[in-house]
């Protein structure tokens, strides 16, 4: 029901370099970060913060939590680890 994947920020536009279990989310490798799409999102990327978490929607409308593990590098965000959920087979 989770899904693991490792953003690269240096090209933006290809930041998922590595997805386990993608069917979660319905995304791939080489493809932007949902946040990197969501201008109401960017904010959060240049925030202190190394973790949040957000719910959001997956492959096929699912509802997903996710924790957000920031990678830095000279203080400044190079990367991501997220954990996303599949919280449907949860629900009553």
């Amino acid at each position: 029901n989770s899904e693991i994947v490792l953003h690269d920020f240096s090209d933006p536009d290809h930041a998922i370099v590595d997805i386990r279990n993608g069917i979660v989310s319905g995304r791939k490798v080489a493809v932007p970060p949902p946040i990197w799409r969501s201008d109401h999102a960017r904010p959060q990327v240049s925030r202190p913060a190394v973790y949040y978490g957000l719910r959001g929607r997956g492959a096929g409308g699912k509802t997903l939590e996710s924790a957000t593990f920031f990678i830095r590098e000279d203080d400044e965000i190079v990367g991501m680890l997220c954990v996303n959920t599949d919280l449907s087979t949860y629900a009553p």
